[in-house]
């Protein structure tokens, strides 16, 4: 499962039988935000923890702890129509660094994707300018060799090492999936190795 904490994007694994349901320990990008919403986000990813059933009725999502108390309270939401893959300029927010880890996008750097209907991407990966040809079949997705300039950028600091790991991600890509401004990317195994959100 995964959605939007308030600030970070999290995810973990689930598991239900019946009205029981436990969550796995949960990952999440590491953004900072307002000193409200943080402790906000660290409640409800502590209460995620102690989710030992749950209940629907209606629109209504309720987790409930070991105890039987309520934790958690959700409104079913009509998600919003999905941006188009092609001609939306795709901005990324986190990515996984190779170290088991989701990470975000280092401040001060912009790293784009944009599809276009001719079977080609184009982007700035941080600091250089990229281009390839891309692949779909259903969700699946997969992109050609990769080119791009060469430009060095010292500023700021990992930039580059940031825009080398982008690169290689790429060519791990086997799928899509795209929820609202969202688009996420995953390798074979279903991961999840680039979250971006259309840009504004």
């Amino acid at each position: 499962m995964a959605g939007s904490a308030g600030v970070n994007r999290y995810f973990a694994s689930y598991e239900a039988d019946g009205d029981a349901l436990t969550f796995g320990v949960a990952g999440s990008t590491m953004m900072a935000g307002p000193e409200e919403a943080m402790i906000q986000e660290g409640i409800y990813l502590k209460l995620l923890n102690e989710t030992a059933t749950f209940s629907g009725v209606g629109d209504d999502l309720k987790l409930f702890d070991a105890d039987g108390t309520v934790l958690l309270v959700f409104k079913m939401a009509v998600p919003p129509a999905p941006e188009p893959l092609t001609g939306t300029t795709w901005e990324l927010t986190s990515y996984n660094n190779g170290n088991e880890a989701i990470v975000s996008v280092i401040a001060g750097t912009e790293i784009t994707l944009t599809f276009d209907e001719e079977g080609g991407i184009a982007g700035s990966a941080g600091c250089n300018n990229y281009f390839a040809s891309y692949e779909t079949d259903g969700n699946a997705l997969i992109f050609g060799m990769i080119g791009a300039t060469k430009m060095f950028c010292d500023e700021p600091e990992g930039t580059m090492a940031q825009e080398s790991t982008y690169l290689k991600l790429l060519n791990t890509a086997a799928g899509y999936q795209i929820e609202g401004d969202t688009l996420t990317v995953q390798d074979s195994s279903e991961k999840i190795i680039l979250t971006f959100t259309a840009a504004e």
